[in-house]
């Protein structure tokens, strides 16, 4: 997973979750909390290589240690499974032997969230794009370019229920930035659980739990492309109980369409909200970012089925497309 990938939003001990949501949610019989035992709080740590941090507001200042507990056991649980800077991890077992016996609950989970976002997406967000990225790398690049495209496919990824099996020689899975998306609305799922109603979590990408205090939507500045040293505000995304994603792409990083192996240099920004979650939302900025222009009214209607979503596109710093 590409850790620079999500870097233009501004704005411990560990415990176990049966024993944090006995102490901390709020029940039909809820405690009575005085207004001295509210408080407003701020979480910050490192996860998959990167900052990360929550916002809390009126929470229960007894309960912030099992939060802030609740999310770094999180992180300890996704980073198990999926970093790829472990070689212990469940995702590095999996590319390097090529079979993963008794994967994690929550590994087979995000496996099956993620079939289906391919499927949403028409292809364009690809967790198995890791092989293609990693030949683009390579020097001299990849002579087997076709092979590897092709390879670059979750078709090639077998699941018995008991061992997860890659049927294709050249397939290297990542999931991309989708782990990050999946983190956040773990967390954020519970902290809701946990009796949260205000947050604004930053945790690769962005959920937002319930309105901002002062009654409103959220809203994050979204950050252009570099052009020399100056980095501009390109606008703003608003949000409530929706995750957020933003895919940032100058014409120094390539990525590469999953469908026609063709390798992108472009300067284009993409900032998606859905209110499915950060995971959604993370996989439709992944598909705007690659699709043809053509592409992308189909697209936002397949995020919004039935849901909330908003769509914003800037190339070479301009809003080129707005759905909301």
């Amino acid at each position: 997973m590409k850790t620079t990938r999500r870097s233009f939003l501004k704005s411990a001990s560990t415990a176990s979750l049966a024993l944090l949501f006995s102490h901390c949610r709020k029940s039909d019989e809820a405690q009575l909390f005085t207004e001295s035992e509210r408080v407003d709080s701020y979480w910050s740590g490192i996860g998959f290589g990167i900052e990360m941090s929550a916002e809390w507001y009126n929470v229960d200042k007894n309960c912030l240690p099992q939060i802030h507990a609740m999310i770094e056991q999180t992180i300890q649980e996704l980073e198990s499974a999926f970093s790829l800077y472990s070689d212990s991890s469940e995702l590095s077992r999996l590319n390097s032997g090529r079979a993963l016996s008794n994967p994690s609950k929550i590994f087979t989970e995000l496996f099956v969230i993620s079939k289906k976002l391919v499927e949403r997406t028409s292809g364009l967000c690809q967790p198995a794009i890791h092989g293609a990225w990693n030949a683009i790398e390579s020097k001299p690049f990849s002579t087997n370019w076709k092979q590897r495209v092709q390879a670059a496919s979750l078709d090639f990824i077998q699941f018995d229920g008991e061992s997860i099996k890659l049927t294709n020689r050249l397939t290297e899975v990542s999931f991309n930035a989708l782990v990050q998306g999946f983190l956040t609305d773990k967390v954020a799922q519970a902290a809701r659980e946990l009796g949260m109603t205000n947050a604004l979590l930053h945790l690769g990408e962005s959920y937002a739990i319930g309105k901002h205090p002062e009654g409103r939507d959220w809203s994050l500045a979204v950050m252009g492309t570099p052009h020399g040293e100056e980095v501009d505000l390109v606008g703003t995304m608003e949000f409530a109980d929706a995750g957020l994603a933003v895919s940032t792409h100058d014409t120094s990083r390539k990525l590469v369409n999953p469908l026609t192996g063709e390798v992108l240099q472009h300067d284009r920004v993409v900032a998606v909200v859905s209110s499915e979650g950060a995971t959604v939302a993370d996989a439709f900025a992944t598909a705007f970012a690659v699709a043809n222009k053509s592409q992308w009214e189909q697209l936002y209607d397949s995020l919004t089925l039935n849901k909330v979503g908003v769509v914003k596109v800037w190339q070479k710093n301009q809003l080129v497309f707005e759905r909301a």
